[in-house]
């Protein structure tokens, strides 16, 4: 009987390529909280998501370069950022590895995975030109529009952006539509299409494009405004009367 070995080199290829699968692939640090030196807390970088199982099977699915290792720079970027401002870093290995550990990585194949960074540093991932998929967790403040949407821009080659909105979905109204926000658009750029721009809420599980976000919050607003017209009337008379 002839085995998965006895076929062509070129139909086995073709099978390995087919088990390639898109998936969310968690990217995260982990701190050590307890240590004295703040500059230096950094336990490791880790993923909880599987290693996919074509690399764990054999050599040849390995060599096929379905997927490439990344994000070994993260771990080294974390440990030596700046304790008040974790922008500030200077990359060194030898003092983010003084235990002599050897650098982590995860595996991606960067064409359809979503690399999910939750609320990882957006300055950490020296491979953001490399990544069309992103997923991090933010609220929507200052600091984010201030520093972290440039960061956000340098991934020039992300085509979707998935942002879980911590502090819920509707605080996040009218920061992507130029006719609701006060201010420059033109300062808060996104580096992918807006109808690529999927805000999800984790209280209630909503995904929506930006654009239908906005769409939504903006006919609840005015549903509101409408309902509360006739007490803001009844308060203008009896300011009149008075």
């Amino acid at each position: 009987m002839a085995t998965f070995n006895d076929l062509p080199f070129e139909i086995r290829a073709m099978i390995w390529k087919a088990t390639v699968e898109p998936r969310t692939v968690e990217v995260r640090v982990l701190f050590d909280e307890t240590a004295p030196d703040r500059t230096r807390k950094v336990s490791h970088m880790f993923s909880p998501t599987p290693v996919p199982a074509p690399l764990q099977t054999c050599r040849e699915a390995r060599s096929l370069g379905l997927y490439r290792k990344a994000f070994a720079e993260v771990e080294i970027a974390a440990a030596c950022c700046h304790p008040d401002n974790p922008r500030e870093y200077k990359l060194d290995e030898a003092a983010a590895f003084t235990d002599g550990a050897e650098w982590r990585y995860v595996w991606l194949n960067l064409e359809i995975d979503i690399v999910s960074i939750g609320p990882s540093e957006l300055y950490w991932f020296e491979v953001a030109l490399s990544i069309r998929r992103l997923k991090l967790e933010r609220e929507t403040c200052s600091e984010f529009y201030e520093w972290e949407i440039d960061g956000l821009c340098g991934f020039v080659n992300v085509e979707e952006v998935y942002i879980v909105c911590t502090s819920g979905m509707e605080m996040w109204h009218g920061t992507t539509d130029d006719q609701m926000w006060y201010g420059t658009m033109e300062d808060y750029s996104w580096p992918c299409k807006l109808e690529n721009l999927i805000l999800i809420d984790p209280f209630d599980g909503r995904m929506m494009s930006a654009p239908e976000m906005e769409r939504v919050f903006r006919e609840k607003l005015s549903r509101r405004d409408a309902e509360r017209q006739p007490e803001v009337l009844a308060q203008l008379r009896r300011m009149e009367v008075d």
